[in-house]
């Protein structure tokens, strides 16, 4: 029995657990939120933030209020996977008066967030596991 070739590809990806459906896939969440030093804003903080799976990266700078905003990075996809979930990791890192601070990383299975709101305050790292944060997340409109 031969199938038509277009037929047998949607039979090969239904298999295969992938669907032709296209989906964004977030490789990094929005990030936005406020940076201080001392209870201050810090002015012109550079926020660079970066995903483990894809090359690119999202660059704000620190308003007069300390506040900055970055988009999300994301890929159109032409496929859906039906089976397993993906990986997803990110890192921000803030630079400032010349130092480089470790803000966020996160990274799990799953489904990232497609937003994250950040508090950094650069004058009280924390640990956690073996990271030295600056940042921690709010919940939405904190």
């Amino acid at each position: 029995m031969h199938l038509p070739r277009n037929v047998a590809l949607l039979l090969f990806a239904l298999l295969c657990g992938c669907v032709p459906f296209p989906n964004f896939r977030y490789y990094a969440p929005a990030v936005s939120g406020a940076v201080t030093q001392d209870g201050r804003p810090v002015v012109g903080a550079e926020i660079r933030v970066r995903s483990q799976f894809v090359s690119e990266a999202r660059i704000a700078t620190s308003g007069p209020d300390g506040r900055f905003a970055t988009e999300s990075i994301r890929k159109l996809l032409a496929t859906a996977t039906l089976i397993g979930d993906p990986l997803y990791g990110y890192s921000v890192e803030i630079i400032a008066s010349g130092n480089s601070y470790v803000g966020y990383t996160e990274s799990s299975v799953g489904y990232g967030p497609k937003e994250v709101q950040l508090r950094c305050d650069l004058s009280k790292p924390f640990e956690r596991g073996t990271s030295r944060l600056h940042c921690t997340p709010q919940a939405a409109g904190t």
